[in-house]
């Protein structure tokens, strides 16, 4: 009987293995479900949370205690300038520059330069669509006639925007550019 017992053993070890890994198999699999639903969930109000602050910052209703960008809201000092001023600027952007720079020993560099305009009324921005090769030839000027060592600092960057800045303000007549953006400024 000693040997009945054993495959009796031997066959109920076996059948409970199964059932172990087929729960083992659920858990991973409910695990794994929910992480998917999770990170979903995660993306959706990640990119719809954005979009109601956009909604917002333009001057849409944000349905509560009336700050929908009237002076009515419960808005700190300077808030309410910015928003007006964001919804009225508009964002112009430029192709990509690429030039040649020399650095102080003479040596020729590549500077890849993406600009952007902003601009202080829909105006401006028609002016400037109209007026783009000429405001490509004056950024152009401006920036190969610097060396590397002149742009390459911080304050290098703020002289070259307000220079670009001037020199555009100088034939716009519209409207006037408020601000100059670097978006991309790569020296090679």
């Amino acid at each position: 009987m000693a040997p009945d017992d054993t495959d009796q053993t031997q066959e109920e070890g076996q059948e409970e293995s199964p059932p172990k890994k087929g729960k083992l198999k659920l858990i991973i699999i409910i695990v794994v479900a929910l992480l998917v639903i999770g990170g979903g969930a995660a993306s959706y109000f990640i990119f719809f949370s954005g979009d109601a602050k956009t909604a917002a910052e333009d001057g849409g209703d944000t349905g509560e205690n009336g700050a929908d960008g009237g002076e009515d809201g419960d808005l700190e000092d300077g808030e309410l300038s910015t928003k007006k001023s964001a919804a009225e600027s508009i964002v112009y952007g430029l192709d990509v520059f690429i030039v040649n720079v020399y650095d102080a020993e003479g040596i020729l560099n590549y500077l890849k330069l993406e600009v952007k305009l902003e601009l202080d009324s829909k105006e401006a921005e028609d002016e400037a669509t109209d007026k783009t090769a000429k405001i490509r030839d004056h950024i152009i000027t401006i920036v190969t006639n610097k060396t590397i060592d002149e742009i390459k600092s911080k304050n290098g960057k703020a002289r070259l925007k307000d220079e670009i800045k001037a020199r555009i303000n100088s034939f716009l007549v519209t409207g006037k550019a408020t601000e100059v953006y670097f978006t991309e400024f790569i020296i090679q």
